[in-house]
């Protein structure tokens, strides 16, 4: 089955939680890399990629 979740666009990390709202618009902030923004990634991934990647065997992208 195929889920698509949120990344961070900077360390591919999905890590990742929704902050605020307002006049700003949708912000996401980053655990890992403490990025902070309006931009995330949508990956679509097999529930045994999701599985690994919360393992932490797939490699995320370098900053």
């Amino acid at each position: 089955m195929v889920k698509t979740i949120l990344t961070c666009p900077q360390c591919g990390s999905a890590d990742i939680f929704y902050e605020n709202a307002m006049i700003t618009g949708i912000i996401y902030h980053c655990k890992k890399c403490d990025y902070i923004g309006p931009v995330v990634l949508e990956r679509d991934l097999i529930d045994e990629e999701i599985e690994a990647m919360k393992q932490g065997r797939v490699k995320e992208k370098k900053r």
